[in-house]
């Protein structure tokens, strides 16, 4: 029987009946074939769907038990350090001299399944219901999830109101409670790891960081959810997961990431989250605020203690009464939505998508102790210090003298987070804001269970501080001066096609993208917007699909991906050089997309070691490497290869198909060349056959070629000659197969002055 990967129910045909998805499903490099097999030691057999998610660590996959008719989660141990795929395609198998290292990793893995296995009787606990070893590795079968995590609700729909969420988090508390007193610490709470589900419970998941209390203690920390005894690996206890617990609370009602625990040493800018408009009574934030104590030995010691005072108020609002004003929350919008579906806005709010990232790092701070937590009155650890900057800050522009707009309509009622608005029909006009402003700001999509229609003249005029405008999903018109003078608005989110006004958007200096629907008809003239960006939302940037978009101080546009990346999207005007930083709000950055140098006179880029640019921007600019750049590094590999393919390309002729380089073929090569300094052959040093690398990186072309060479890298000319052999056999026609090569790949490995260069290609 055939499954459809994406919801494992029966399906033939190319479209799921199910799910209305298409029931091909493409794995990535060294992960799974759907339909895989795998056998559960004899007792159960598990059949494998798409790839859920994939670490360094492991794959989880979607899976079904057909014995049961069960949907299942398999967590595949996959250490991408010390193992690699097989030629079956479904065995793991060590890396050369790292069969130590994987047998750990594995024993670790399974130490992991037995933790959460013993657990099953805690609702709020992921369960996992087998585990076994097979095929060369190990595998974890768990409850199948179709909630979202924390930290997706709040980038999508904005923070979530502090009662709604509390209410919820109680059991939670409980569950962890009970698992202190076996003995075992979480040690990575964070929003990523904590599941809303549909019925509004919340499942805590990934005990990858978990061990026994006296087990061996790792460095890897998320910022800004970790306390400062994870930075040193030791003092911990049960007060780790509540610090980690109340810096998770702390963001989802307020949309900001707590401080770096080690910054917080020296000077504590944490704020109260009351400050951000969070809900709160003095006790409940009077508790949050001491599980976030930065020193150990002033937190509560006990989730009991935590949950006694969080918890000594009676509950002050009713579940999704609370329209936690001006933030743009889960449950907010200025009224009900009157029994009706309510459209989601599906783009990351950017003040919400402050990078977690990951670092091991030692500290030798000593953490001294001070006396009791503050329950009641002022707190008196953090401050009122300036908040965290939300992603990157929008350049400053200078004060721009008002324009003159129409007359604002007058007011037929004013909502509890301040937004002043008139009705027009069956619809609402949106005439003026006296709220808080933030730098992610969401507009209502309803008022009084009626659409938010318009957006009047001077209606959101003068708000200097919003960077990110979230616009109503059912907006149809937005009149001349409506956003007049907004100076560091850099990015407009529509969910519509709205008729815009001219001078809509005057006075937005630093206004440098629209992102719109995919799927609804779209056109940026009817916008009025010289200059400005139009991207489509769920658009591929080159390196991953686009979650959101963000502008740096320097004026350059950036998209963050679903791959977790950073790519340059767009660069201001009359750039003449730029360079291209390592990370962007915490993310690497890895790629050039095509349009991103348009209107550009040939600037000269200076790269990073890990980037690459699109291949029709080849002659676009002046690509440079930066000092610490050597001739192994990605970007050095990726410009060699799109200078190959430029050969390639000259020397055809007129109307042959066109040659281009292909990351995963570069990332192939590259590991080539590397294993040429152990054997100059076509043979792998495993014994396997070179081809078996197109495997690895998910590559099936029907015909490929190999060209290797070693040379000497200081020989005059050594290195044109290799470039020149290596594009020799993929330039001309392929006779058999009566087509061109159309991907290529290559690269050099440099080691002591030997030289080794491989260029993969291939075509279909």
């Amino acid at each position: 029987m055939s499954y459809c990967p994406y919801c494992m129910t029966p399906a033939s045909g190319d479209s799921c009946p199910s799910c209305r998805r298409r029931t091909v499903w493409t794995p990535g490099p060294g992960q799974l074939p759907a339909g895989t097999v795998l056998d559960g030691g004899g007792l159960h057999r598990y059949i494998t769907g798409a790839a859920l998610g994939q670490g360094g660590f492991g794959v989880t996959y979607i899976g079904l038990d057909p014995d049961l008719n069960r949907r299942v989660a398999i967590k595949e141990c996959f250490p991408r350090h010390c193992a690699r795929r097989s030629t079956d395609g479904v065995s793991i198998e060590p890396l050369p001299g790292t069969e130590r290292a994987l047998r750990e990793t594995q024993d670790s893995f399974l130490n992991e399944a037995r933790l959460l296995a013993r657990q099953d009787e805690l609702g709020s606990i992921v369960s996992v219901s087998d585990f076994f070893r097979a095929n060369g590795t190990a595998y974890m079968v768990m409850e199948y999830l179709d909630g979202v995590p924390l930290y997706t609700k709040v980038r999508t729909l904005g923070r979530i109101p502090a009662q709604v969420l509390l209410k919820r988090v109680e059991p939670l508390i409980a569950d962890l409670n009970a698992l202190h007193r076996s003995g075992v610490i979480h040690r990575d709470i964070s929003p990523d790891n904590i599941m809303w589900m549909p019925d509004g419970s919340l499942k805590l998941i990934d005990f990858g960081s978990a061990r026994y209390a006296a087990g061996e203690t790792p460095v890897m920390v998320k910022h800004g959810f970790a306390p400062v005894e994870q930075y040193i690996t030791s003092g911990q206890g049960a007060w780790t997961d509540v610090y980690a617990l109340a810096a998770t609370i702390y963001y989802c009602v307020t949309g900001v990431t707590p401080p770096h625990a080690l910054e917080r040493l020296e000077n504590d800018s944490l704020r109260r989250p009351t400050e951000y408009g969070a809900k709160l009574s003095l006790r409940q934030e009077n508790a949050l605020l001491w599980g976030l104590e930065v020193q150990p030995q002033r937190r509560p010691q006990s989730m009991d203690a935590f949950s006694t005072v969080l918890y000594a108020d009676p509950p002050q609002v009713a579940d999704g009464d609370e329209a936690d004003g001006g933030g743009g929350g889960a449950d907010s919008g200025g009224g009900t939505d009157g029994g009706k579906k309510r459209l989601n806005k599906k783009y990351i709010i950017a003040g919400a998508a402050a990078a977690l990232v990951v670092l091991a790092i030692g500290v030798t701070s000593a953490l001294t102790g001070r006396d009791g937590p503050a329950i009641s009155g002022e707190h008196t650890g953090p401050g009122s210090a300036q908040s965290a900057p939300v992603l990157l800050p929008a350049d400053e522009t200078t004060p721009q003298e008002t324009l003159g707009v129409t007359e604002p309509l007058e007011a037929d009622g004013v909502t509890e987070d301040g937004w002043h608005y008139a009705f027009d029909g069956e619809g609402v006009v949106l005439t003026g804001f006296t709220g808080t402003e933030s730098a992610s700001f969401s507009m209502p999509d309803m008022i009084e269970e009626l659409p938010v229609t318009g957006i009047a003249a001077g209606a959101c005029g003068g708000l200097d501080g919003i960077e990110y405008v979230f616009l109503p999903v059912y907006v149809e018109h937005i009149e001349a001066g409506a956003f007049s003078n907004c100076g560091g608005l850099a990015v407009v989110y529509a969910f519509s096609s709205p008729e815009v006004e001219s001078g809509a958007f005057d006075g937005c200096g630093s206004l440098a993208a629209v992102v719109y629907p995919e799927e609804t008809p779209f056109s940026a003239l009817d916008w009025r917007l010289p200059g400005v960006r139009f991207v489509a939302n769920n658009s591929e940037t080159g390196d991953g699909v686009l979650s959101v978009l963000q502008l740096a101080a320097d004026g350059a546009l950036y998209a963050i991906t679903e791959s977790d990346t950073a790519v340059l999207m767009g660069l201001p005007a009359g750039t003449a050089e730029y360079s291209v930083p390592e990370t962007v709000a915490g993310y690497p950055m890895t790629w050039v997309n095509s349009g991103a140098l348009a209107g550009q006179d040939s600037p000269t880029i200076h790269m990073t070691a890990g980037m690459g640019f699109d291949f029709s921007l080849f002659s676009a600019a002046n690509w440079e490497f930066g000092d610490a750049v050597d001739s192994n590094s990605f970007n050095f590999q990726w410009y060699m290869s799109c200078l190959l393919a430029s050969m390639v390309n000259s020397a055809r002729p007129d109307g042959a198909a066109e040659m281009k380089p292909v990351r995963s073929y570069v990332q192939a090569a590259m590991e080539r060349s590397v294993e040429l300094q152990q054997s100059q052959s076509h043979t792998r040093p495993d014994g396997t056959e070179w081809s078996t690398v197109f495997d690895e990186y998910g590559l099936s072309p029907t015909y490929r070629s190999e060209f290797i060479r070693e040379f000497d890298a200081a020989a005059d000319g050594a290195l044109d000659s290799a470039l020149d052999a290596s594009i020799e056999a993929v330039t001309a026609y392929h006779e058999e197969y009566e087509t061109y090569y159309t991907e290529l790949g290559a690269a050099i490995s440099t080691v002591s002055g030997s030289a080794h260069i491989c260029r993969l290609a291939g075509g279909y």
